[in-house]
């Protein structure tokens, strides 16, 4: 019960600063994009979007919501509740990986995208989701402003999408597929109905390895910086 409540909490706070709104905003230029698109063209171009918006938009908003969090003196009353780290970790996780698959859902219903394997598109995105989302908890506790925290987010901005668009630009090499990225548009692409390049259980399997990867990191790092009131520098 006491993680329920955090939990809807979380939703509740990203309510209230917008993030819903901004969500859907985002979501809905990009199914306006799509529908311009030729539908033959239609769904490779989704893989794409699909990838850099609802699981990555959670990379971004983590260093907004943590550092909001921060500002408001939120954190310094982790350290005397009754509760432990991995609670308010995985509230962040669910909340926003829950944002992430409702934005992927709508832009692939909407934008007039087929052929769709919709539940292997829920675990995609919540698995992409958390990883990204988790990653960016992690920079964020490090960083003490938002310029910061994007300047903190350049390297791995880079190891996420530079392996699936050197793959998609055509260079192929093994070390390539064990990145978190290129294992979320193989999921993607699984999911859309494209060309298959990877086992579907490799596929899954290498992501729920990196959610392990960037959860231990979080727990690792995240309550530090709640006992210092936020940034564990």
């Amino acid at each position: 019960m006491k993680f329920t409540r955090i939990l809807v909490q979380d939703i509740r706070y990203q309510m209230r600063y917008g993030f819903y709104l901004l969500y859907a905003f985002v979501s809905l230029i990009y199914i306006g994009i799509l529908r311009l698109i030729p539908v033959t063209a239609r769904t490779e171009v989704a893989t794409l979007i699909i990838l850099s918006d609802p699981a990555l938009l959670g990379f971004f908003f983590i260093g907004g919501i943590w550092l909001l969090e921060q500002g408001e003196g939120l954190h310094r009353y982790w350290s005397v509740l009754p509760v432990k780290p991995y609670a308010y970790i995985g509230a962040k996780l669910l909340s926003l990986g829950f944002i992430s698959t409702l934005s992927g859902l709508l832009i692939t219903g909407i934008s007039g995208v087929g052929g769709i394997n919709y539940p292997l598109l829920v675990v995609t995105l919540l698995l992409s989701a958390g990883i990204f989302t988790l990653a960016g908890l992690v920079l964020a506790t490090m960083a003490r402003t938002v310029n910061h925290y994007l300047v903190l987010t350049i390297p791995v901005e880079i190891g996420i999408l530079l392996p699936p668009l050197l793959l998609l630009c055509g260079l192929h090499h093994p070390l390539l597929l064990l990145f978190p990225g290129t294992q979320g548009l193989a999921a993607l692409r699984f999911a859309l109905g494209l060309e298959r390049k990877m086992e579907l259980g490799l596929i899954l399997a290498g992501l729920l390895f990196w959610l392990g990867i960037a959860f231990g990191w979080a727990y690792l790092r995240v309550p530090m910086a709640l006992r210092e009131g936020g940034n564990g520098s």
